[in-house]
């Protein structure tokens, strides 16, 4: 780091290395090593592993336009790497890599408008299959499915899936408990969608910005 202020360059070659250096520069404002750290990573080839240690690693407040810029190719690329027009056409090796994402990672790729999918019911049933991974073999494993299912299932964009997958996924939540978190959202998406046929209603706009909720925005879909 203290060798980029006098030489403008960066020592570290591995992603680990650099990411490592973009910290400590991040962190004590060396503007000029977190620059040289960024354009070194941005011109390695992307790989699974390389985008994940990204995403985890780059939590970092106040992020520069680089650090930004770093974080939306990452995220990119895991968009495209995991495309949700058929899971069941996903290789194991795939698999296995959605189930081994940490939950900063999740929580990135299901918020992202440029999660590619054909169907948001789709991105329901990927969460399904990470919970299932990840939340087993817990001392109380029923309510840290429950918990996981509250926290992430904030981020499926109900209002955007078909009325039959609705009404089944209301049945399911029905069952487990009347107030259940995600029942709230599947019944204002029905609501929403009725509506919708019988109003031409547009999506509801946050007071004051004008902008919609993020889960009534369409997300960067494969043709059908």
């Amino acid at each position: 780091m203290i060798k980029s202020l006098y030489c403008s360059q960066v020592k570290a070659n591995t992603t680990p290395e650099l990411i490592a250096v973009l910290r400590m520069a991040n962190r004590f404002e060396v503007r000029p090593c977190v620059k040289l750290c960024c354009k070194r990573m941005q011109k390695l080839t992307m790989t699974f592993e390389m985008s994940v240690q990204i995403l985890d690693a780059c939590e970092i407040p106040q992020q520069s336009e680089e650090v930004k810029e770093l974080l939306s190719l990452a995220s990119a690329f895991l968009c495209s790497h995991f495309p949700c027009t058929n899971t069941s056409s996903w290789n194991s090796a795939k698999i296995r890599q959605w189930k081994t994402l940490s939950p900063h990672v999740l929580r990135l790729l299901l918020g992202s408008d440029g999660l590619l999918i054909s169907y948001e019911e789709k991105a329901f049933q990927m969460l399904e299959m990470w919970i299932s991974a990840n939340c087993k073999n817990c001392n109380d494993e029923d309510n840290e499915k429950n918990r996981a299912l509250c926290e992430f299932g904030q981020l499926i964009r109900w209002p955007l899936m078909e009325w039959f997958c609705l009404q089944r996924y209301l049945k399911k939540f029905d069952s487990k408990e009347a107030d259940h978190p995600l029942r709230t959202l599947i019944i204002e998406a029905l609501l929403y969608r009725a509506s919708r046929i019988e109003n031409a209603q547009k999506a509801p706009e946050e007071s004051g910005n004008g902008i919609a909720p993020m889960r009534f925005r369409q997300r960067a879909h494969y043709p059908l």
